[in-house]
C-alpha cells in the first residue's frame, strides 16, 4: 500500500506493510510497519498479579552545579520569570524528578542496561496536574490505563518472560524530569512548561550534544552512587556499552532521545521517538545561528536545510521513529482529538519530519524501523497504549541478541574514544557529595512510572493548542 503526505513545503511517500508481513526491506529503505486504525491496548500494560515485583526508587536531583542550572547568564533564552528554579513547580522546589525503577531479580554483580525515558517522571508527580485538567485515560478498546504503573507493569510482564518473541532482557529504567515544570504547566499569562523561553525547550529542543552529555555524565552517575541505591545494591554501576542503553520520549523529548544517539553513539546505541520533534520549531534558541532549521536541519537538504545525517559519516545507532496519520502539521492534525493550530513553519509537518528522517537514516545504513499510525493524532494514547511495548521490544532485540551470543548475563564495557570523552570519573564513589533528597517504595504498595503522552494530553486543552503548534 502507498500513502501520500503532500504539504506546501514536501511531498513524500510512505510505504507501509501491515505488521503481520512486516520484514526489513533491502536496499536503503528502513523498516515500514503500518498499525491502526483499530487499536487494542497492548496486555503488557496490564497489571501481573501473580508475578514478583520491581521496585521504585524517587531521587530528586540538584538543579543548581548541574548543566543546566537556570542561570540567566547561562542561559540568556529563559525567561526571567522561569529561571528561579527554571520555574518549577512540582516536586521539591530546585531538584529534578527522577524515578529508577529495577526490575525483580536485579544482580548487581552485573553492570546495568538501562533504558531512559525523558520527561517520563511528570506522571510520578503531576498526574493529579493532568486529571484536574479533565484529562481522560480510557483508551479506545475502553481500557483505563493506570499511568503511573505503566513501566512498571511492561518490565514486570515482559523482563525474563517465559515468551522468548516477549521476553526483554534485564534492565533499570530510569525516568528523567525536567528542571522545569514541563508542558503540564503550559498554560496561563506565565508559561514556564513549554515554548519559547523555558527549559523544556532548552533541554530538549536545541541542537547539540549537551543534552545527551548531560545524561550520560550528570544523571546516569548521581544515580549509580546515590547512597539509597547504593544501600539497596551496594556494587551497583551502569554498563557502559551503547548497546545496553537506550534512550526514549515523545514529541520534543523524541527529538531529543534521537540526537542523543545520534550525535553520541558512544554514550547511547539505540532511540525510540513518537511523535518526535524533528520538525523546523520556532523557540528562539541560541542554537538557532548554526541551526536555522533547528531539528529539521537533519533531513532537510541544501540549500534549505543543512541535511545532517546525509552529511554527517557513519557512525553506530539504531532508531525507531513512529508518526500518526494526523500528527502536527498534518492536514488533519490532532492533539488528544483536537485539531491542532495550523503549522507556523515550512518544515513543521511531523509525519513528513519522522518518514524523511527514517529514510535519510536507512539511506546512511542506519537500523532504523518507521511505524506509522494510521487515524492518529499526535502522541496518540490509543497508538500508545498499542505500540509502545512493541518499541522497547525492538530497541532491546540487539542487546538481548548480544547477552545471547556472549552466552552470559554479565555485561562488558567498552572503550571510549581517546578524545576526552570518557568522564565517568564524575561518578565519584563519595555518594553523599551528589546526594539530594530521596524516597524509596516498593512498586507493590506505589505504583510507578508512565509513558509521557505529554503533548496529547496537555494540548488537548485549548489554550495550549491555540498557542503551541510545536510540542
Amino acid at each position: 500500500m502507498k500513502m501520500k503526505i503532500i504539504t506546501s513545503a514536501v511531498t513524500t511517500t510512505l510505504f507501509l506493510a501491515s505488521r503481520e508481513f512486516a520484514v526489513a526491506i533491502e536496499g536503503d529503505e528502513p523498516e515500514r510497519i503500518v498499525i491502526g486504525p483499530d487499536y487494542k491496548s497492548d496486555p503488557a500494560w496490564f497489571d501481573c498479579s501473580d508475578c514478583d515485583k520491581g521496585e521504585r526508587i524517587d531521587l530528586f536531583m540538584p538543579i543548581a552545579n548541574t548543566t543546566f542550572n537556570c542561570e540567566p547568564e547561562d542561559f540568556p533564552e529563559l525567561l526571567p520569570e522561569c529561571s528561579v528554579n527554571c520555574g518549577q513547580i512540582y516536586g521539591t522546589p530546585g531538584t529534578r524528578n527522577i524515578t529508577v525503577y529495577i526490575p525483580s531479580g536485579f544482580d548487581d554483580s552485573n553492570a546495568a542496561a538501562l533504558q531512559i525515558g525523558i520527561e517520563d517522571t511528570d506522571f510520578f508527580y503531576n498526574y493529579d496536574a493532568y486529571k484536574s485538567e479533565g484529562a481522560n485515560f480510557t483508551t479506545d478498546d475502553g481500557y483505563e490505563m493506570n499511568i503511573t504503573s505503566y513501566y512498571p507493569n511492561v518490565m514486570d510482564n515482559l523482563v525474563g518472560a517465559e515468551d522468548e518473541e516477549r521476553s526483554l532482557p534485564m534492565f533499570v529504567y530510569v525516568a528523567v524530569g525536567l528542571a522545569g515544570p514541563g508542558s503540564v504547566a503550559a498554560v496561563g499569562d506565565v508559561n514556564c512548561g513549554d515554548n519559547p523561553g523555558t527549559e523544556r525547550s532548552i533541554e530538549l529542543v536545541t541542537v547539540s550534544d549537551a543534552y545527551a552529555e548531560f545524561l550520560a555524565f550528570e544523571v546516569l552517575p548521581y544515580v549509580a552512587n546515590h547512597p539509597d541505591i547504593k544501600a539497596k545494591y551496594p556494587n551497583f554501576r551502569f554498563t557502559d556499552d551503547p548497546l545496553g542503553r537506550v534512550v526514549s520520549g515523545q514529541s520534543n523529548g523524541g527529538a531529543a532521545a534521537f540526537k542523543t544517539v545520534f550525535l553520541r553513539p558512544d554514550l547511547f546505541g539505540t532511540a525510540i521517538g513518537f511523535s518526535a520533534a524533528i520538525a523546523e520549531a520556532g523557540y528562539n534558541l541560541t542554537s538557532d545561528d548554526e541551526y536555522p532549521l533547528s531539528n529539521a536541519d537533519f533531513w532537510v537538504p541544501p540549500p534549505d536545510g543543512q541535511g545532517l545525517i546525509a552529511a554527517e559519516p557513519l557512525r553506530d545507532g539504531r532508531f525507531y521513529l513512529m508518526a500518526g496519520e494526523n500528527d502536527i502539521g498534518t492536514e488533519n492534525g490532532c492533539i488528544s482529538g483536537n485539531p491542532t493550530a495550523s503549522a507556523p513553519t515550512k518544515y513543521n509537518n511531523f509525519a513528513v519530519a519522522n518518514n524523511e528522517t527514517a529514510i535519510a537514516l536507512a539511506k546512511k545504513g542506519y537500523e532504523v524501523r518507521f511505524v506509522y499510525g494510521l487515524d492518529a493524532c499526535h502522541t496518540d494514547q490509543k497508538w500508545n497504549a498499542a505500540e509502545e511495548p512493541n518499541a522497547m521490544l525492538w530497541a532491546w532485540s540487539a542487546w538481548k541478541d548480544q547477552l545471547e551470543s556472549d552466552n552470559t548475563t554479565s555485561v562488558g564495557t567498552v572503550e571510549s574514544d581517546d578524545e576526552g570523552d570518557d568522564r565517568t570519573s564524575l561518578a565519584t564513589d563519595d555518594g553523599s557529595s551528589i546526594a539530594g533528597e530521596s524516597t524509596t517504595t516498593d512498586s507493590g504498595s506505589v505504583v510507578t512510572a508512565a509513558a509521557d503522552t505529554i503533548g496529547a494530553i496537555v494540548a488537548g486543552i485549548g489554550a495550549i493548542i491555540a498557542s503551541v503548534a510545536l510540542l
